[in-house]
């Protein structure tokens, strides 16, 4: 009698188990099929590596595809990325990058120029800073931040060595924010005027 309850127990738990996983085989497909697919394509020149796995690094070919939580360094070269929209990141020698997820590129060292096209919501991760073209409105308590509209946003980024970050605004605006979202500054350009907006963060020995 107890090997009968025990066996309809198992059985019951496999077929609930079974369930659970055809309910959740179309989100795990998914995944997968977006993690198969590059976030950006690159050309490079010169010594150009990707991480093959943890301290083991390998030359890429190029064109060279791109996937998400792939480390790149450039070495003594340097590389162009594409990705969506005719959005570009031109990356310095000496630089090493990660594409986190498809908007988010975290800069780890080194510099980049980039284009940003107006409905790409890319974002830039350096150190402790977040820098994008836009700022959600909803979390904003300045009047004066807005989303920026139909304009492509070009800058650059660089990390010095020792920690100190330096940001540019060629075109468009840029909004600076720590990681509780805190605005720390809004950088916009005057192209009139010519004129280019910096924000520092850090100290740089001499």
């Amino acid at each position: 009698m107890k090997k009968g309850f025990l066996f309809k127990l198992f059985v019951y738990f496999l077929s609930v188990s079974f369930l659970l996983l055809i309910n959740e085989f179309p989100r795990m497909i998914a995944e997968a099929n977006q993690k198969a697919i590059p976030v950006a394509q690159m050309v490079s020149r010169g010594a150009v590596k990707f991480e093959v796995k943890e301290n083991l690094w390998e030359k890429v070919e190029t064109p060279f595809p791109i996937f998400e939580g792939m480390k790149i360094k450039t070495e003594k070269g340097g590389a162009l990325l594409a990705l969506a929209d005719r959005t570009r990141i031109e990356v310095d020698s000496d630089s090493l990058f990660c594409l986190e997820q498809r908007d988010q590129f975290n800069l780890l060292q080194g510099k980049i120029n980039f284009r940003i096209q107006p409905d790409v919501p890319l974002r830039f991760k350096v150190a402790n800073l977040w820098i994008g073209k836009s700022y959600p409105l909803q979390t904003s308590k300045s009047p004066s931040v807005m989303l920026t509209k139909d304009k492509e946003s070009e800058g650059s980024i660089l990390m010095h060595s020792k920690g100190s970050v330096i940001v540019k605004s060629i075109q468009g605006s840029l909004y600076v924010t720590n990681e509780d979202g805190a605005v720390l500054a809004s950088l916009s350009s005057l192209t009139l005027l010519r004129r280019v907006d910096y924000f520092s963060i850090g100290h740089s020995q001499p």
